[in-house]
């Protein structure tokens, strides 16, 4: 997966979902393990 691939996602996410907070992690499929976590978007007026 690339970078544009993820930023493409979350504009689908967003547009679907416009009043949702949208998280993203990110897992290691070797040791399957969450790596990073981070919310990417919130709605507005939080």
């Amino acid at each position: 997966t690339d970078a544009t691939q993820v930023l493409g996602e979350l504009q689908e996410a967003k547009k679907a979902y416009p009043n949702a907070w949208i998280r993203i992690i990110g897992f290691d499929n070797v040791r399957q393990v969450q790596c990073i976590s981070f919310i990417a978007y919130k709605p507005p007026g939080y």
